[in-house]
């Protein structure tokens, strides 16, 4: 329970505090568009972690977390891979 409590506050900061960033970070001309881009990026992240959730909710106990495990992990494989193309 201490752990989950944790991961809620570490998910919690990050929502406010990466936006933030992007904003300080960010030129003024597009500052307003990264912002933006940072916050629907979030709410569609959530959206789709919901619908997945409800679509695999009808499978087997033994299925259906697997499956939610391996849809989670599937964007940071995908970056991982946009980074070391990109370098």
């Amino acid at each position: 329970m201490i752990g989950r409590i944790a991961t809620g506050f570490g998910v919690g900061f990050g929502m406010a505090i990466a936006p933030l960033y992007s904003a300080e970070l960010a030129p003024r001309r597009v500052r307003g568009a990264l912002v933006s881009f940072t916050e629907i990026s979030i709410n569609l992240g959530i959206l789709l972690a919901y619908g997945l959730g409800w679509a695999f909710s009808s499978l087997s106990l033994d299925t259906g977390w697997r499956l939610m495990l391996a849809f989670g992990a599937f964007p940071p494989i995908v970056i991982l891979i946009s980074l070391i193309w990109s370098v």
